[in-house]
């Protein structure tokens, strides 16, 4: 059961314990051939079954040390490079790494996550960090060497992204791969759209993986390791607008065995600038959050002034020395692995189905193929909230309130015959003239056949 295991491009042994699977790795300064490896894998499992392998003393274990054993036994390749960067920057050069595992709290783990974020670290950087730390007291209790996870009870930080990276739109994918004129770098970037490939993954990606006939292509290696992100290897389809980049690809390379090499025809290091590239094709295709523009002699002399517009102007003048000011790019947030983001979301605008989107990016969960890779467009939300019910305007609910108040003033108001008008007369008595005749029950000023008599009439009787 015991086997020699190449980890970084060195033997190591591995053997089984009674707790389970053990690993060591040769002395510092020493390296083991395979069979040395392997010969002393052997001898560690008898040992432990014997009882006889020295166990770690973990209350006199110390954070650091830890740390340590996790990133050279238990952390995999392809995350190595960025767990030691991390615990190095935030842990292993902090008196944190000197405590003694009995006196690693929740409290302190608690109290260094604070300290990063006075510092000014993301959310999602910090809890980073605290996943890292519950991921190495998880490993030491299977291992026996801890009882407690103290990073499991520290409070848990939102990993959403602070600054959210707003995808291409079909319209400016032509756009981008018109303004790279370097074939290699447009062949990577088209690539890179059309498969959602990582990084990586690209410029790991040998001539064997890619098979034109058949249309698919083999993803199974990582920058200098062999395996990928997810440790697993995949099968996906060739688009058929990609067909031609890749066939150009592998000529270009030569006889490399890679499709995208280095001049030299070995591979690409990982810290190639991609960012670069993709910037430089938004910048080209005039992709941009706006301009700068800059006054080159004020700033020689140590007075910095800029105006920043949406567009690029070429009449501006400098209002300290008159010099015209220099135009300069305001790049768009966008990184190399924001395609991957577009390709995502280009398939999920497209009605693809989001297990089919799932296979395609290879995640292992869905939740990450829809909470940080399929981004809606501003058309797309538009759209949502215009299915909404309309409302009225605030001109228009004005409006109506005041015809409905005039509406209820009518409606109050007494009701007078329209065709009966009164007319004032002199004498005693109003007469009243009717203009219209109503039917039957027509008004009529009729005389009262008891009436009293006049003024002078009153005076004749009583003579």
């Amino acid at each position: 059961m015991a086997y020699a295991e190449r980890h970084r491009d060195r033997w190591r042994a591995k053997f089984k314990t009674p707790a389970g699977w053990r690993k060591k790795s040769a002395p510092p300064g020493a390296t083991w051939t395979k069979k040395q490896a392997e010969a002393e894998a052997w001898r560690l499992q008898e040992a432990a079954f014997r009882n006889e392998l020295p166990t770690i003393a973990s209350d006199r274990l110390t954070l650091g040390e830890l740390c340590e054993w996790w990133l050279e036994n238990w952390c995999k390749d392809a995350s190595y490079g960025r767990e030691k960067s991390r615990l190095k920057a935030n842990v292993l050069e902090r008196p944190l790494s000197t405590l003694p595992l009995p006196k690693v709290t929740p409290e302190v783990i608690e109290a260094r996550l604070r300290e990063m974020e006075a510092a000014g670290a993301a959310p999602a950087a910090v809890e980073h960090v605290r996943r890292t730390l519950r991921t190495v007291f998880n490993r030491a209790i299977k291992a026996k060497l801890w009882s407690k996870n103290p990073a499991a009870e520290a409070h848990a930080r939102s990993m959403d992204p602070v600054r959210e990276t707003r995808p291409l739109t079909p319209e400016e994918v032509p756009r981008v791969v018109s303004a790279i004129l370097e074939p290699w770098k447009r062949d990577l970037v088209v690539t890179a759209l059309f498969t959602g490939m990582r990084k990586g993954e690209l410029l790991a990606l040998s001539k064997d993986a890619v098979d034109l006939h058949a249309g698919t292509i083999r993803i199974a290696r990582s920058h200098g390791r062999h395996s990928t992100k997810g440790g697993h290897s995949d099968t996906i389809p060739i688009a058929p607008p990609l067909g031609p980049f890749l066939k150009h690809a592998i000529q270009a390379a030569g006889d490399s065995d890679l499709v995208f090499p280095a001049p030299g025809g070995g591979r690409r290091p990982e810290t190639t600038n991609a960012v670069a590239i993709i910037q430089k094709a938004l910048r080209d295709a005039g992709l941009v959050s706006g301009w700068d523009h800059l006054c080159r002699r004020c700033k020689g002399r140590g007075v910095q002034h800029s105006e920043r517009f949406p567009e690029r102007r070429h009449d501006l003048a400098c209002p300290h020395c008159g010099m015209r000011l220099w135009p300069k790019a305001v790049p768009r947030p966008f990184t190399f692995h924001g395609l991957r983001h577009t390709t995502a979301s280009l398939l999920a605008r497209a009605g693809v189905p989001i297990h089919i989107l799932q296979r395609i990016l290879r995640h292992r969960s869905i939740d990450t193929t829809i909470k940080r890779y399929v981004l809606l467009y501003d058309g797309e939300l538009r759209e949502a909230f215009a299915k909404l019910p309309a409302v009225l305007t605030p001109e228009e609910l004005v409006a109506a309130t005041t015809a409905a108040a005039a509406a209820r003033a009518d409606a109050r108001a007494p009701a007078v015959p329209p065709s009966v008008h009164a007319v004032k007369r002199e004498g005693p008595e109003p007469v009243v003239e009717t203009t219209e005749s109503s039917g039957p029950s027509e008004w009529r000023a009729i005389q009262d056949s008891n009436l009293w008599p006049s003024a002078p009439e009153a005076d004749a009787l009583s003579s």
